[in-house]
């Protein structure tokens, strides 16, 4: 520190540590990066400090594995012990949590997430697959049926929560009954945001090494399959946002049209999520708050008229 900010002014990211221990068999992270390393409470809670003297209102936290953060140099998962210390930056409006790993996902975080209006009601847990075959040779250490009780609970604790993930499709030896397992996990568990991609063989990996290759045909068609439904899944949840109101952050004026205001909820993390489109006359501030109300759906975005202008 000091840190050059690339974002917009209102937001940032932090990353909180390094490096990984979880060592996927598709990953080459761990030997490029080394293993988990945590920065220290004082040293996060520092950078927070000067990046909200800048004039930064949503903070993103970042890691290989957010969940295992101080593990390393506390001997216990520290987590919790952050967020409780970021909470109390004064003019600190949004924390946003990214990558949290499934596993060992504790009850004191997910107590904290639910009472503590400044954390966001979002997460984004990267799941890879659904199937406990594939989920065993990715090395990811946990099952479907734990992960489908993560879910659900989180649900449960915190009916307004917004849930990402991400998928592999075409792993090594991945079966369509394996495959269908996973479209299965999808439809049941309705998640709110769902990325997806094809495997990719990394050099030096265990998985690049393993029989049952699969074509980039075959790869791409389950691909193509795994979006077209989540797309219904969205379209069918989205509805339910039609005439909804929601505080919602600019984050600036679109480039093809300067009335046309991109914004943000706190269901939607910046650059991977869609926006919540605003049409205005007005000239809005990046990082002002609106309340507006879901008037129209397109696609995967909603668009939204001002109610009023929040303080």
């Amino acid at each position: 520190m000091p840190r050059l900010q690339t974002t917009p002014p209102h937001y940032a990211y932090i990353r909180i540590a390094e490096g990984c221990d979880n060592c996927c068999t598709f990953c080459v992270i761990p030997q490029l990066r080394g293993g988990y390393r945590s920065r220290t409470i004082e040293n996060i809670i520092q950078e927070a400090r000067n990046l909200v003297a800048q004039g930064v209102k949503e903070i993103i936290l970042i890691a290989q594995d957010t969940t295992q953060y101080g593990k390393d140099i506390y001997g216990e998962k520290a987590l919790v012990k952050l967020l409780k210390e970021l909470v109390k930056i004064p003019a600190l409006r949004w924390i946003r949590l990214l990558y949290c790993y499934p596993n060992d996902f504790s009850e004191e975080l997910i107590q904290l997430i639910k009472s503590e209006k400044k954390i966001c009601k979002y997460l984004d847990i990267p799941l890879q697959h659904a199937d406990d075959t594939i989920l065993r040779k990715m090395g990811r250490r946990i099952t479907r049926k734990e992960i489908e009780i993560l879910v659900n609970k989180l649900k449960n604790e915190i009916p307004d929560i917004v849930l990402r993930s991400t998928f592999i499709v075409g792993f090594p030896g991945e079966t369509e009954e394996n495959f269908n397992t996973l479209l299965n996990f999808l439809e049941k568990m309705q998640l709110d945001r769902v990325g997806a991609f094809t495997y990719s063989r990394e050099e030096d990996t265990p998985a690049g090494k393993l029989p049952g290759q699969i074509s980039e045909k075959i790869k791409e068609a389950r691909l193509e399959k795994l979006m077209k439904l989540q797309y219904e899944i969205i379209r069918r949840k989205n509805q339910e946002y039609l005439n909804k109101e929601m505080i919602v952050q600019v984050d600036g004026p679109s480039e093809d049209d300067p009335n046309l205001w991109l914004c943000r909820s706190e269901g939607e993390a910046p650059e991977i999520d869609p926006y919540i489109l605003v049409h205005s006359c007005k000239n809005f501030q990046p990082g002002q708050l609106l309340l507006v109300r879901i008037s129209h759906i397109q696609d995967y975005d909603f668009i939204g008229e001002v109610v009023r202008e929040l303080t």
